[in-house]
């Protein structure tokens, strides 16, 4: 379990993109709701396409449901949903993409979540 507000900061932390020691709220509270919309955004297209059933948070402090391997899954997708919004280029968001590839991120007890160009893909084993 954890919140939606850890999971932002796991996301900006894999983009370099946070301060050391302190939530991605207390470095730029404005970019940190953009984020949280993504966020909820990318949970309700995960729905819709049948991965996830995910209740979508009302605010960054409600603890998301989830199993302990979905929080890093949903990190490293948020990560590339967001990179572009913090200035990186797309050869950024595609090495990111082959990290998560790589590493088979376990999400939800599945074998892992691929990822493409609009975020989740669907489940199963990295190539």
């Amino acid at each position: 379990m954890a919140t939606s507000q850890e999971i932002i900061d796991r996301a900006t932390s894999l983009l370099r993109v946070r301060t050391s020691g302190v939530t991605f709220s207390t470095d730029d509270a404005n970019k940190n709701s953009d984020v949280f919309i993504a966020f909820k955004n990318m949970l309700n297209e995960f729905g819709e396409d049948g991965l996830v059933n995910i209740p979508e948070p009302s605010s960054l402090t409600d603890t998301l449901d989830i199993p302990a391997g979905s929080v890093r899954g949903l990190a490293y997708n948020l990560a590339v949903e967001v990179a572009a919004e913090f200035g990186l280029d797309s050869d950024s968001s595609i090495e990111l993409k082959r990290t998560i590839e790589q590493r088979n991120v376990p999400f939800g007890g599945q074998s892992g979540l691929l990822i493409n160009e609009r975020g989740a893909s669907g489940f199963g084993s990295a190539r």
